[in-house]
């Protein structure tokens, strides 16, 4: 999860500043490749941190209602942002955001420990 929001923060940055349109298609194209790879990342984050079987379908649920409550809200707020202010400022607003949220993330969350079963 830390690597591709990562590249979305980086993609996110980078678009701001693109002057031609090869820096963007670059700068798009890490983009892109980080928010391909957040989706799985927190898919299988979450079934690792939910060991109840109960659970899990429950977690996994709300963690793709977020993604998807994300992928409606987000987009509109960056529109509006860039509204007010600019396209660029709207775009490293996002990356802010978003790196902070990855740092967020980092600090408080462990590799989850999971008893290895043994064959006995």
């Amino acid at each position: 999860v830390f690597p591709s929001a990562l590249l979305v923060c980086a993609g996110a940055a980078l678009t701001a500043g693109a002057s031609s349109l090869e820096t963007l298609t670059g700068a798009v194209l890490v983009w892109g490749m980080g928010n391909s790879m957040v989706g799985p990342g927190v898919t299988a984050f979450t079934a690792d941190i939910a060991r109840d079987e109960g659970t899990r379908s429950q977690a996994l649920s709300l963690s793709n209602t977020a993604m998807d409550l994300s992928l409606l809200v987000c987009p509109l707020s960056l529109g509006a942002l860039a509204q007010l202010t600019d396209c660029p400022t709207a775009l490293l607003a996002t990356s802010g955001v978003v790196g902070a949220a990855n740092m967020l993330f980092a600090l408080r969350t462990t590799e989850p420990r999971h008893q290895l079963k043994s064959d006995d």
